[in-house]
């Protein structure tokens, strides 16, 4: 936010040197000087409105209001997506279709709309708690696979309260610690539920001497909005107990929220309370996705592909379809060993395969994308691909350069039609190629180019006599027929295409960019301009100080300043200023 903030703001950094500055006089200084407190002042005020009673760092002046404002949510008809104004957007249909998950409620009955009316069948007339009950995860770094991509996992801590941004549910996977103020010879139970569903997610009795009664089962989100999960303190009336057979039958079957009631269990386990509760918010994420299908929920991974889609913000993309994407299409690239020098430094490569998968949202190399990839798709809905017939094209909306594209008339790097997918990746055919793959090589201080690898079912075999001409634009160059400026959208309307999968790989200027470049024709001083060891000629012909591998090569994370300490920079740069005047 704060960089929205400066272009606006009169500062001495606007002047083109420091001469400038000091001619501005005291009456300039006092102003600027004036701006930036008045600044600080709205910063301040806006950093104390948002924050939130429940986040860790407010709750150590006392938690009463966190308690407060936890009972209100608990309470609330309609802070949740299962609240009153569901209705709005699913009809008794959608509520009803385990497909759609933006909707499915999995119960039948009154409607219950807050927290306390999903879990509990009595109302527990709740108008304090007793104390706050710290909940944390400790995530470590890891890897999982997923929805067919490989994805990284930094290392994360998690304080678990209603205030927190939605964590996606990989934080969640690990048991939580719990840390309770206790009375005297005191007992308690904590249940862990996801609220959604009713199920029971876990189980503690004895507590501050836990004893785990039902084993920990980490929470999922398949639904694109924030999904919570509840932690229930109850005071055990009977001292140390142990839960009945009966309810622990139930409590650990993989359906326990059908069965499970929190009120009877408090009733014949002889619970006073609830004494306490905390919230968790669950986001979606592809792990979420992954284990939903495996405890027999519909595959969703399709979905993800559909909303990544959205957040693109070209026209031609913005007008399709996307809710008929029931596939997950997976690219391979295989790239040979190679060796170049380029702008005075000698590069290695080996043999490399990769899969794309656009969920990484990595950037890729030219060097790895540079032969036409082998094709595979997993039809993650209940339909089958057998049979079906597909085109297949990859377009570039960014090569704005020369007029080769635009928003809604993208270039095209490749069409082949009439070809047939299956789960494994294979090369498609050559007599299906209609356009031959033209790999991206995006110029040097370019910025990321995405190209999208879009497949559309065909409702039967089409012609491929004249698709080169018919939808190219006619002001692009005969060798760039059906390439520049291709008219996707009379390409689908007229065939009655209909999108079933999606892909897309971020490239980016590397070395063996700017060494297809200069042997394309390219000046090689333009080329190599601002690289580090480039010099005219080169230090030593042939070779370099080192070699450069970009496979595998480490990152480096930019850390942004604080708002705090940015207007304490330009205030002290002011304050230097205005010091001789």
């Amino acid at each position: 936010m704060i960089n929205q903030f400066l272009p606006t703001i009169p500062v001495c950094l606007d002047c083109r040197n420091f001469v400038q500055i000091f001619r501005w006089g005291k009456t300039r200084c006092r102003i600027n000087l004036l701006v930036l407190i008045i600044f600080t002042v709205i910063i301040s005020l806006t950093d104390a409105q948002s924050a939130r009673d429940c986040q860790i760092q407010f709750r150590k002046a006392g938690s009463s209001k966190c308690l407060d404002e936890v009972i209100q949510l608990a309470k609330s008809e309609t802070a949740y997506w299962f609240g009153r104004d569901l209705e709005s957007r699913c009809d008794s249909t959608a509520q009803a279709d385990i497909t759609n998950v933006n909707c499915y409620l999995g119960y039948t009955g009154p409607r219950k709309y807050s927290i306390i009316q999903k879990i509990f069948s009595v109302d527990p007339q709740i108008d304090h708690f007793d104390s706050y009950l710290t909940v944390t995860y400790a995530s470590p770094e890891g890897n999982y696979t997923a929805c067919g991509g490989d994805f990284r996992m930094p290392r994360a801590g998690v304080d678990v309260n209603p205030d927190m941004p939605a964590m996606w549910a990989w934080y969640y996977r690990n048991p939580p610690t719990f840390n309770f103020p206790v009375q005297a010879s005191t007992y308690y139970t904590i249940v862990i539920m996801d609220v959604a569903s009713g199920d029971v997610l876990g189980a503690v009795i004895n507590y501050p001497v836990p004893e785990v009664a039902v084993p920990y089962t980490p929470p999922i989100n398949p639904r694109n909005v924030t999904a919570p999960g509840v932690f229930v303190v109850f005071r055990q009336a009977a001292g140390s107990m142990q839960i009945s057979q009966k309810w622990l039958s139930i409590m650990t079957a993989t359906d326990s929220g059908k069965k499970f009631d929190l009120s009877n269990f408090a009733l014949d386990q002889q619970l006073q309370g609830p004494v306490s509760m905390n919230i968790m918010n669950v986001d979606r994420d592809p792990w979420s996705a992954e284990q939903y299908a495996q405890r027999g929920g519909p595959n969703l991974c399709a979905q993800f592909i559909a909303e990544g889609l959205k957040k693109f913000p070209y026209l031609f993309l913005q007008s399709m379809t996307k809710s008929t994407i029931d596939s997950f299409l997976a690219l391979q690239f295989t790239s040979p060993a190679s060796t170049f020098s380029v702008c005075c430094e000698d590069f290695a490569f080996t043999d490399t395969t990769v899969t794309v998968n656009p969920l990484n949202d990595v950037n890729m190399p030219p060097l790895l994308i540079r032969a036409q990839p082998a094709v595979g798709l997993k039809v993650v809905s209940d339909n089958s691909s057998a049979g079906r017939l597909y085109s297949l094209i990859a377009l570039d909306p960014t090569i704005s350069n020369n007029g080769l594209a635009t928003p809604d008339k993208p270039f095209a790097h490749w069409l082949a039609m009439n070809i047939q997918l299956g789960t494994n990746a294979n090369p498609i055919p050559e007599k299906n190629v209609v356009l031959s793959y033209s790999p991206l090589v995006p110029p040097p201080q370019s910025p990321p180019h995405t190209v999208f690898f879009l497949l559309f079912e065909q409702q039967a075999p089409i012609s491929t006599e004249n698709v080169v001409e018919r939808y190219s634009d006619p002001v692009c160059a005969d060798y760039l027929k059906g390439r520049c400026l291709f008219q996707i959208k009379d390409f689908i309307a007229a065939n009655g295409l209909i999108l079933r999968a999606a892909s897309w790989i971020n490239v980016i200027n590397d070395a063996y960019s700017r060494y297809w470049l200069i042997k394309s024709g390219q000046v090689e001083t333009d080329i190599c301009s601002g690289q580090p060891v480039y010099h005219v000629p080169c230090l030593v012909p042939g070779s370099s100080p080192g070699k450069v591998i970009l496979l595998g090569s480490g990152s480096s994370v930019l850390m942004a300043p604080t708002t705090l300490n940015v207007v304490i920079a330009f205030l002290l740069l002011v304050l230097w200023n205005c010091r001789s005047i």
